[in-house]
């Protein structure tokens, strides 16, 4: 059980994150769907945060990146991925109208 624990508990710690943005994505897909870039952006900002913050629960540890986890807000929780999800939501937005593809 420990084996199969060490090895599950940092992939659902890097999964989760992208799923739950992936559900509130989709329950807010009206608001969203004109945005071509909303979704690509969201996903790779949380996908990636949410790696990196699943490290040290797989027991590696990188001190420079720990400091630079520790400096999103909600960290000690690990919900650091709240804040990049929010930034890649309004950064999809302004790169789909910026670029012009919306499907308006």
């Amino acid at each position: 059980l420990n084996a199969i624990l060490a090895v599950s508990v940092p992939v659902l710690n890097a999964i989760y994150p992208v799923a739950i943005v992936l559900i509130v994505l989709g329950l807010l897909n009206n608001v969203f769907k004109k945005y071509a870039y909303v979704y690509p952006v969201t996903i790779t900002f949380t996908a990636i945060i949410s790696i990196l913050s699943a490290l040290p629960s797989a027991n590696i540890v990188i001190p420079a990146l720990n400091k630079f986890l520790g400096m999103i807000p909600p960290f000690n929780t690990n919900l650091c991925w709240i804040l990049p999800a929010a930034i890649g939501i309004i950064l999809g937005i302004i790169l789909s109208v910026i670029t012009g593809k919306t499907t308006e």
